[in-house]
């Protein structure tokens, strides 16, 4: 996310010297779609950490009910493989 936002700063610098003929005060036509671009990928990746982020809430929510100690075992193993899949997602 960092890189990104760096890319849209040096971009909008470079955008402040390469300023559009037709309309002064903005900067050229491909400066302008680079930063739509890099906008939407910013937009589309903070989106796509907030579903991840709302996913692991959603499963990790049920850790918090007490249990009893015969529960316990079984649901630390399906904890585990629910972990598994998840993480496998996340990389995939």
């Amino acid at each position: 996310m960092d890189m990104i936002t760096d890319a849209m700063a040096l971009v909008g610098q470079h955008g402040v010297y390469c300023q559009s003929q037709r309309w002064p005060g903005k900067p050229v036509m491909d400066i302008q779609i680079i930063m739509k671009s890099l906008t939407d990928a910013k937009e589309l990746i903070q989106s796509v950490m907030e579903e991840l982020r709302a996913k692991v809430r959603q499963r990790v929510s049920f850790l918090s009910v007490p249990l009893c100690p015969l529960w316990s075992k079984v649901l630390s193993q399906r904890i585990f493989t629910a972990l598994n899949h998840l993480l496998r997602d996340l990389l995939t």
